[in-house]
């Protein structure tokens, strides 16, 4: 299979172009006319609204032909129920304006790949424990909860990100997390917890390790259950020391096959074996077949 990449705001069309281009990691919130894809995404928000998907906010990304939708709040269902149907308009009416959508984590070397980032907080009796006093201004439970994250993050990451290609997203120098920490306003750690917010009522934290390839009801569930076993355990962010996440499929498969005890109380033991077992597969699958790169490297050896 072979797919060529075209945009008309591509920076390699910059000699076709002229001026209105996006300039190779220069999207971040570009506007007309360097944005061409403003009609295609208020269509597409449209949509979503009509269908009852609330849109928070939505523009142009960092990487080339990179853009963002961010839809507003809701419960864990609804929001694993919401990321289909956000992925099916979208594709749709891409697809009827001429264009061709993908969610892969790393389509485009060298540029910024496409996380699906996950905010969330828990509630009890319609008020949000995860504000407080603490550092950041969160709860007690609000750490222990990132530091379940945090310490379970190289297994979690099977289900979040459970494809080859996530992992080439998860390199230095493109705000994606490489290492399981947290921080505040710290677009590159695995939890963030986002400085923006002034209302207590709002606090939150973000998952930032996660991508579009997942399952969402299988990422989503692993995700709090990881969580919640960090409350259960009252475990503290400073005392999670771990090394760099997984850098393949086939460790973070190996991860889990070590660490899924949290997951049982919902999980199937069954699915998590049959799991591992698919997900190394898959990683040896691509392992296995030539990549283009090696030839450059060592066809001539």
């Amino acid at each position: 299979i072979m797919l060529e990449v075209n945009s008309p705001e591509g920076f390699w069309n910059a000699p076709f172009e002229g001026e209105y281009f996006v300039g190779r990691k220069r999207g971040y919130h570009r506007i007309y006319p360097f944005d061409r894809f403003m009609e295609l995404r208020n269509n597409i928000v449209e949509k979503l609204e009509n269908i009852g998907i609330s849109v928070k906010y939505h523009h142009h990304e960092v990487g080339s032909t990179q853009l963002e939708i961010e839809v507003n709040p809701t419960t864990a269902l609804r929001a694993a129920d919401g990321i289909l149907l956000v992925k099916h308009v979208v594709r749709n009416v891409a697809e009827k304006q001429g264009f061709l959508v993908t969610f892969m984590p790393k389509p485009l070397n060298d540029e910024a790949g496409n996380g699906m980032h996950v905010h969330q907080y828990l509630t009890k009796n319609a008020e949000n424990i995860f504000a407080g006093e603490s550092r950041g201004d969160v709860s007690e439970k609000c750490l222990s909860y990132v530091s379940g994250l945090l310490y379970h993050c190289p297994a979690l990451m099977a289900f979040t990100n459970p494809s080859t290609n996530s992992y080439r997203r998860l390199v230095p120098g493109f705000e994606a997390p490489t290492h399981p920490t947290f921080g505040f306003a710290d677009r590159g750690a695995a939890v963030r917890i986002p400085g923006y917010i002034k209302e207590k009522k709002n606090t939150r934290i973000e998952f930032r390790t996660i991508d579009a390839s997942c399952n969402p009801y299988l990422g989503i569930a692993a995700m709090i259950l990881a969580g919640i076993d960090g409350i259960r355990h009252q475990m503290e962010p400073d005392k999670i020391h771990g090394g760099a996440l997984p850098g393949s499929l086939y460790e973070a498969a190996e991860s889990l096959e070590k660490d899924n005890d949290f997951l049982k109380e919902v999980f199937p033991g069954s699915l998590i074996e049959y799991w591992i077992k698919m997900k190394k597969k898959e990683h040896q699958m691509v392992m296995a077949i030539p990549h283009p790169i090696e030839y450059q490297l060592y066809f001539d050896v």
